[in-house]
């Protein structure tokens, strides 16, 4: 039988580190968001993340970006935030609308309020949801020495951080996209598969071999409305465990923001 590698041990285990110095601090935690007016898929992540701060006493504030509002309104906003006490650690959620320049909004913020580790000065630190991966991976004592890896998708803030990681840890690495050649066949040779390409049921039961891990970073809607991974429940079946969606790793993620945010 398959084993289900749900985040939510995980995410405890993360939280349960930080409730003591949340708790002792003589000022309050509080994460400033910029995120999209009216995107689905952000409300659901930014709420999300203010479920799991509120569960170690760290608030969350968000600054909402319509189609009208610039790349200069969001700077001063985020110029305020870096010096403001009140407020602990700051997340641009992406995408904003096309005119905005986010490569700008992420210079402005402070290395020190940086929490998603997206600065060139924080480089040495993973990205959150590359982290996420890994504790998930090490929770669960899945073994990675030797073994073939697959990552799915090449993000700045997921594959290519995570690719660079294993392909330094005596791991046999592919980093697949849409210009890899045989995708299929690598897919199968896989003992586990990262998926972060971001399309639903991306991957199918008949690209994966009996026994792959299968770790599934998409978070999707289908047709139906229903939210889904880039991993077909088909290929389910042949794994010998997997992460649900939801349940798996987004929840894992937004612990690792806001341990983030207490470091």
């Amino acid at each position: 039988m398959n084993k289900i590698l749900f985040g939510k041990p995980v995410t405890w285990q993360i939280l349960s580190r930080l409730q003591d110095k949340v708790s002792n601090s003589n000022k309050p935690y509080t994460i400033g968001v910029i995120k999209a007016k009216g995107d689905v898929d952000q409300d659901y992540y930014y709420e999300a993340i203010r479920k799991c701060a509120s569960k170690v006493g760290i608030n969350c504030t968000s600054y909402l970006v319509s189609d009208s509002t610039t790349t200069e309104e969001i700077i001063d906003i985020i110029s305020n935030w870096n010096v403001d006490d009140n407020i602990s650690g700051i997340l641009i959620m992406q995408p904003l609308f096309e005119k905005i320049d986010t490569n700008k909004l992420i210079d402005t913020i402070d290395e020190t309020k940086d929490i998603e580790n997206l600065k060139k000065e924080n480089a040495a630190n993973l990205p959150c949801t590359a982290k996420a991966v890994l504790e998930i991976l090490d929770y669960y004592k899945i073994e990675l020495v030797n073994k073939n890896i697959s990552i799915v998708g090449r993000s700045k803030i997921v594959g290519l951080p995570l690719y660079e990681y294993l392909a330094k840890s005596n791991c046999n690495v592919n980093l697949i996209h849409s210009k890899t050649e045989d995708i299929e066949d690598k897919l199968k040779k896989s003992d586990i598969i990262i998926s972060c390409v971001g399309k639903p049921k991306f991957i199918t039961g008949s690209q994966v071999k009996e026994g792959a891990v299968l770790i599934d970073v998409g978070i999707n809607e289908d047709e139906t409305g229903k939210l889904v991974g880039d991993i077909d429940s088909s290929a389910y079946e042949k794994a010998s465990s997997y992460t649900p969606v939801p349940g798996g790793v987004g929840s894992v993620t937004t612990a690792i923001l806001v341990s983030n945010t207490v470091r």
